[in-house]
């Protein structure tokens, strides 16, 4: 699948920030999923937002660390903050139950204050039983899908067709 022009337009020019819109990359190994996301990082930054990028792996080291040292209320609220969160690595590796937990709080926390963009192999269709827990990924997926962007590098209709009800952008 192609980008349009205007599609590119309008992920570079900062407006889906500003509207605490949500995009997701997915696709194979050496792709260009962390380029890309990187990218429009530094894009947001040169447009004077916030931005924090972060594996996942790193992320659940830091909200454990935090909870050991009572430094996590002030993470939390840093992420929230945070005008662009970068998640790399999305899906590499299981989550055990209090990183699922952290996980969605960190995402519900952010619905409508600031933009997660979420780097990942994993195909979007899997991400359910990547967070293995029914109730969790539903509340979760409802935060990232209703407002967001999706980019796929492989053409999986069913995909497409699900998120195109879900989200006002398709690549």
């Amino acid at each position: 699948m192609g980008w349009k022009w205007q599609d590119r337009t309008r992920l570079t020019s900062g407006a889906s920030i500003g509207q605490s819109l949500n995009l997701c990359i997915t696709g194979p190994t050496g792709c260009g999923k962390t380029w890309l996301a990187c990218a429009l990082g530094n894009q947001a930054c040169r447009q004077g937002y916030s931005v924090r990028y972060l594996r996942v792996p790193r992320l659940f080291e830091q909200l454990r660390i935090a909870q050991g040292d009572g430094s996590y209320a002030r993470l939390m609220d840093q992420l929230q903050k945070t005008d662009l969160l970068i998640l790399d690595d999305w899906g590499m590796q299981k989550m055990i139950a209090p990183q699922r937990q952290d996980l969605i709080e960190v995402i519900e926390d952010r619905h409508g204050r600031g933009s997660t963009l979420i780097a990942s192999q994993l195909p979007i269709e899997h991400w359910y039983d990547y967070i293995h827990h029914h109730e969790q990924v539903v509340r979760g997926s409802e935060s990232m899908s209703p407002k967001g962007h999706f980019l796929m590098s492989r053409d999986s209709s069913a995909v497409r067709s699900k998120m195109r009800q879900n989200s006002p952008l398709i690549l």
